[in-house]
């Protein structure tokens, strides 16, 4: 039944706060001084006393919002030492250029859960999470993990036009990077190649046809013939530009 929580005084021996299963939470004002919180549910309004401790924070939506659209339009300014993002939702749409800059400075860990449905997947352009790169200058490790819950596959050919670009935007950080659900769509490649041609320190990118998402229950898209064609695609597309050799392409479940 709670409705509001505030907690206006820091208390310096909570470590972590876990607000889960509040379906009536309108709004939520934090200055409590707990390094890390995890949220499941609606999206709420969120205030942060600054300068805040808070260095890790784990978000599941649970009505459909977008990733992007939350990161640079909800995330609260005053997270000035936000290390560990963890966001999980059903929608990823693109946002403007001025709401993206300087956003996530401190950000060294990212992690992204999102389900994209048959709805959805028409105003859906995963190369849109390429302003990542610019907005966080300083992450070290990416985890995209995708359930692409629609029935209209189609895996990238030559054929199918030339694959698009981005602007460059080197990137002097980011080493580690984990693709999961990739199931060959030419958006999910032609991120992926965005990422290589652009992470100038890149030590792995492990490429994942099966969705690693933390709702297996969800992952519909389990057909050895999208996983094939996954594989196909990062291994005719995304190894011939890996000139570093930092590419990885996953053939087992349970690799």
């Amino acid at each position: 039944m709670l409705t509001s929580l505030r907690i206006p005084h820091c208390l310096n021996r909570l470590k972590v706060l876990l607000v889960l299963s509040c379906p009536l939470l309108e709004d939520m004002t934090l200055d409590c001084g707990a390094p890390a919180l995890h949220y499941r549910g609606s999206l709420i309004p969120m205030e942060f006393a600054a300068p805040l401790k808070l260095t890790k924070l784990s978000v599941e939506l649970l009505p459909c919002h977008s990733a992007l659209g939350f990161i640079f339009n909800e995330l609260p300014a005053t997270l000035l030492r936000l290390e560990m993002l963890s966001l999980s939702c059903t929608q990823l749409e693109g946002v403007d250029s001025v709401s993206r800059l300087s956003k996530c400075r401190s950000l060294h860990h990212l992690i992204l859960n999102w389900t994209i449905s048959d709805s959805a997947r028409g105003t859906t352009d995963i190369l849109d999470l390429g302003c990542l790169l610019e907005a966080a200058p300083s992450m070290e490790k990416l985890e995209l993990h995708m359930v692409m819950d629609h029935f209209l596959h189609k895996r990238y050919r030559q054929e199918d036009g030339e694959l698009r670009s981005l602007p460059s935007c080197p990137h002097s950080h980011l080493s580690l990077v984990h693709i999961s659900g990739f199931i060959g769509e030419k958006d999910q490649l032609e991120l992926a190649l965005h990422i290589i041609h652009n992470a100038t320190v890149l030590e792995a990118l492990k490429i994942d046809p099966w969705p690693r998402t933390a709702n297996p229950v969800r992952a519909r898209v389990k057909s050895e013939n999208r996983l094939a064609n996954g594989r196909s695609v990062a291994l005719a597309f995304l190894c011939k530009d890996d000139h570093r050799s930092v590419v990885s392409v996953l053939e087992d479940v349970g690799e």
